[in-house]
């Protein structure tokens, strides 16, 4: 992380060092500032890059969950960005080209902290983005967050909204070679091909830029504005301010900078309908400006840098009304650089106080729009200075330096003064001391009523400090001198400002002027610089206090594409000479050096070195060479032939110029192939090195097609079979068998004919041919089945059947109800071309059996010939009696009258019982009879004979 932090001090500090020549005069007793030569504009020390920041961008971090990114981009569900990664997913998606994202609405749904990462800008916008009232803090572009020219929170916007939007940023980057370039705070170019509207937004930071290009475009808020390519376009800017503090230094090119914008392009319109207009309203900047050119003179302004337009019918193409710039912090500079001739309405510099009278900003709304800075208590006269409402802006912590004068009068000190510094920033703002006219000199002291001595070149805390006059005897000349340390060898360098001090007190570390190219390394008491000054010492002289610079170290890496091959360190002053060594690239013999991409932009070797720089190597492919061979063209030729070798090649080209060979016999149907060793040469394949290619012949393969003759059409179409009996495919000379006879098949009412095909040919096929099977026709047979018997007819294929000929149909038993007739359901007798089978229906006959009950009611039966009825009709009867029927139900083959009757048989019980009675009466009188027989036999003795 040390290392990190000390590459990343390296960068910064290399767009300070760039203000080289500077001379500036810092006089005890009076306003001052350090400035730099043809820019005339007030300097501040660069600010340094967040801590954290590396050298990956945020395309590496971007993330489209939930958490970072949602919605689906239209006006009524715009896409809500919630974090750093989710803007980023969205600037990718644009950068890649996804029209939804383009064109897309957006809504930041929270403050975002770019800090870490280099920010690649958004691209191409069209859309409409909703800041919400919230802002992107740290933004950081380097020299490789863009591939357009254009650097900003966008790159390029063509159309669309963006309102409600605060940035603070922190660019710092070196542009080495190529064409111009834009940089704007919130948007390098608006290149309008549809309206666009900018409302409600501020810039805040430090934009630092150092560049080689013919000409850069530099704004707080917009780089280039060019309202030329869709006629009728119109950009609004309204609403917005910026205090963000710009750099910008070119050895070589034109600058345009512009508090808030850089360049205003001329509008192509030969009508008031057609007219392109740039609307700008009630904005403000109050930031700084510096430059610093060695060889043309910037062009510098409060507002824009430069105004193009053409005479248009109806009004001017550029509309600029209640837009003003700090004049104190931006003195002897005018509002509008370079421009033609316009008419517009406040548009001035105003100073630091006038800026803080709500009536000078005219057009200004302070009710609904703007408010004014809030201060603590602490600082009841600091100067409050307008800013947009609806945003939660970062507290700035100030310190308060008061100055006090001694009042005779009232025989004490009083203040004279207060000066308001941001905690850690430089101060050079000394108030000035009223001359007495005594001779005597005016002088502030350089410790603080507590008696510490106070550091002005940093800051850090609130302090008073008591100013008096002093005769000529009591008044010492402190100088302080720049030095340069080079090769341990001291060298003066400048004289940087002679102030007034007092015998007794102690000298003032002043703000250290910053020197292109050069370090600032420390205070040193003698011009050898050995020994470092020591603040604490009293003043009893003139003397010289020296500050020691060191050439800045610059990286100067070389770059194959977009890789780093080889990275060199390098002090301010020096060359690539003696040390560059081109790194060796197969294939390929190095050529040149380069400062851009393009390769259109040679650097020398022997060039100064004062910046970091990229540069590019470019190399030249080496020769190769292509050795083609073939087979001859006849029948006979077996032998390889080379061709004449193809040479116009170079290492890593694409091979896209073949022989065209001649034909060979039966190999002529395929295109030759080309082969690598043992394998097909990819055609797309690039070249590195010499090779040879040999072609390979395919041999011709051809499509025999056996296939029934157009009289089987109607019977193929019927069955459903296809017309093509079997295809063969055989190699150019190669014989064919045909299918057999299974393979072809029979068809009644055809049959095979003697010759079975038309073509008897099947040895050397040379080429596709269709053979066809020969048939020969055969009658149909038309089949007539009825009851067991059948009755036939004979009939050629595609003749009709006489429907007058249909046999009569045979009658049968039991079936004659209603009368038999054949099926000819779906049967065509016109154009036989099938056998017919044809049966005939018969319907059995049905009878009714009626059953007529004994009480007269009746009951009927429906049975089919020759059934029988197995359960006939109850009927109840008594328990002496039975049920008779007048027929049998069995075998019906007749309709039919069953008489039901009921039958008594009681009478045989009373004849049972009677015959019973007269059995009983005989065996009755014959036990009678026998009884009288015995008793007319005497007895014999004592005995009765029974």
């Amino acid at each position: 992380m040390e290392n990190l932090k000390k590459r990343i001090f390296g960068i910064v500090a290399v767009f300070v060092a760039i203000v080289a020549l500077i001379t500036g005069v810092l006089i005890l007793g009076q306003s001052s500032s350090l400035s730099l030569n043809k820019g005339n504009q007030e300097t501040i020390v660069q600010a340094s890059m967040p801590s954290g920041a590396v050298s990956n961008s945020w395309y590496d971090y971007r993330s489209s969950t939930a958490s970072n990114i949602s919605g689906g981009g239209t006006l009524a569900s715009p896409w809500l960005i919630y974090s750093g990664r989710g803007l980023a997913y969205a600037a990718y998606q644009m950068k890649i080209g996804d029209e939804r994202y383009i064109t897309g609405h957006y809504k930041l749904m929270n403050d975002l902290d770019m800090r870490g990462y280099y920010w690649i800008p958004m691209k191409e916008f069209r859309g409409a983005f909703d800041g919400n009232g919230k802002t992107i803090k740290n933004v950081i572009l380097n020299d490789k967050s863009s591939d357009s020219g254009s650097l900003g929170l966008f790159d390029t916007i063509k159309g669309g909204t963006v309102k409600n939007l605060g940035l603070t940023v922190n660019y710092g980057f070196t542009i080495s070679g190529g064409t111009e370039n834009s940089v704007g705070g919130l948007v390098g170019l608006v290149d309008a091909s549809s309206d666009v509207t900018i409302i409600n937004c501020y810039v805040r930071g430090h934009i630092s830029i150092n560049t080689e290009r013919p000409e850069i475009n530099v704004g707080s808020f917009i780089g280039y504005v060019n309202p030329s390519p869709s006629a009728g376009t119109t950009i609004t800017v309204t609403d917005c301010f910026s205090d963000a503090n710009i750099y910008v230094f070119s050895s070589t090119g034109k600058i345009f900078l512009g508090g808030l914008f850089g360049y205003f392009g001329a509008a192509t319109a030969v009508n008031t309908a057609n007219t392109s207009r740039v609307i700008a309203q009630n904005l403000l900047f109050y930031g700084h400006l510096a430059t610093y050119n060695t060889t043309k003179v910037p062009v510098v302004s409060g507002i824009v840098a430069k105004v193009e337009s053409e005479p248009v019918a109806g009004g001017e193409t550029h509309s600029l009304e209640n837009v003003y710039y700090d004049s104190t912090r931006c003195s002897n500079i005018f509002p509008i650089g370079a421009e033609v001739n316009n008419d517009y309405t406040n548009v001035k510099g105003l100073t630091t106080d006038e800026l803080t009278v709500d009536t000078n900003l005219v057009g200004f709304d302070f009710v609904n729009v703007w408010e004014r800075e809030e201060f603590t208590p602490a600082e009841p006269n600091k100067k409050r200075l307008p800013r947009l409402q609806g945003f939660t802006y970062p507290v700035t912590i100030y310190v308060t330096l008061t100055f006090l004068l001694y009042n005779e009068y009232l025989n004490d000190y009083e203040v004279c003064a207060y000066r308001y510094v941001v905690q850690g920033d430089p101060f050079n703002d000394w108030p000035q001391l009223p001359d007495r006219g005594d001779g005597t000199k005016g002088v502030w002291s350089a410790v603080d009523t507590d008696g510490n001595h106070y550091d002005f070149s940093n800051c850090t805390y609130s302090a008073s400090f008591k100013g008096k006059y002093l005769n000529e005897q009591n008044c010492v000349d402190i100088a302080y001198e720049a030095y340069t340390y080079v090769n341990n060898t001291p060298k003066k360098h400048a004289h940087i400002i002679t102030y007034t001090g007092e015998i007794g007190g102690k000298a003032v570390k002043i703000p250290t002027p910053s020197y292109g190219g050069y370090t600032f390394s420390g205070w040193y008491a003698d011009a050898n610089l050995t020994t470092l000054y020591d603040w604490n010492t009293i003043l009893n002289g003139d003397i010289t206090i020296y500050l020691k610079y060191t050439p800045s170290v610059y990286t100067v890496r070389i770059f194959d594409g977009d890789t780093v091959v080889k990275t060199y360190t390098k002090e301010h002053g020096s060359t690539l000479s003696g040390d560059f060594e081109a790194p060796t690239k197969e294939g390929y013999t190095f050529k040149n050096i380069h400062w851009n991409k393009n390769l259109n932009n040679i650097y020398s070797l022997n060039n100064t070195i004062s910046s970091n720089l990229n540069l590019y190597l470019e190399y030249s492919p080496n020769p190769v060479s292509v050795t083609f061979h073939y087979e001859g063209t006849s029948e006979e030729t077996g032998q390889w032939t080379s061709l004449t070798d193809i040479v116009n090649l170079f290492y890593g080209d694409v091979l896209d110029l073949y022989p065209l060979l001649e034909p060979k016999y039966g190999y002529d149907r395929a295109e030759v192939v080309w082969m690598f060793e043992d394998e097909e040469w990819d055609r797309e394949t690039p070249i590195t090195g010499d090779f040879d290619l040999y072609a390979k012949y395919t041999i011709n393969k051809y499509k025999v097609t056996f296939i029934y003759p157009d009289l089987l059409d109607g019977v193929l179409a019927s069955s459903g079979k296809s017309k093509t009996i079997k295809e063969v495919i055989v190699e150019h000379g190669q014989n064919v068998t045909p299918p057999n006879e299974t393979e072809v098949g029979n068809f009644v009412g055809y049959k095979r004919s003697t010759t079975k095909w038309d073509d008897s040919n099947f040895a050397f096929i040379t080429a596709d041919k269709t053979v066809t099977a020969l048939f020969e026709i055969s009658a149909f047979k038309i089949t007539f089945t009825a009851n067991g018997q059948n009755f036939s007819f004979e009939v050629n294929p595609g003749q009709d059947f006489d429907i007058s000929n249909l046999p009569e149909v045979p009658a049968r038993v039991g079936y004659d109800q209603i009368p038999p007739y054949w099926d000819l359901t779906g049967v065509d007798f016109t154009d036989i071309n099938s056998n017919l089978n044809i049966t005939a229906v018969y319907t059995i006959n049905k009878y009714n059996v009626k059953y007529i009950m004994p009480d007269g009611t009746s009951t009927t039966i429906v049975v089919e010939h020759g059934a029988s009825i197995t359960n006939p009709p109850d009927y109840n009867v008594g328990l002496f009696e039975r049920v008779e029927y007048s027929a049998s139900s069995n075998n019906i083959t007749s309709h039919l009258e069953i008489t039901v009757k009921v039958v008594s048989y009681a009478y045989i019980i009373y004849i049972g019982a009677g015959a019973l009675m007269l059995v009983g009466i005989i065996l009755i009188l014959i036990k009678l009879m026998r009884s009288r027989k015995t008793s007319a036999i005497p007895t014999i003795g004592s005995n009765r004979l029974r």
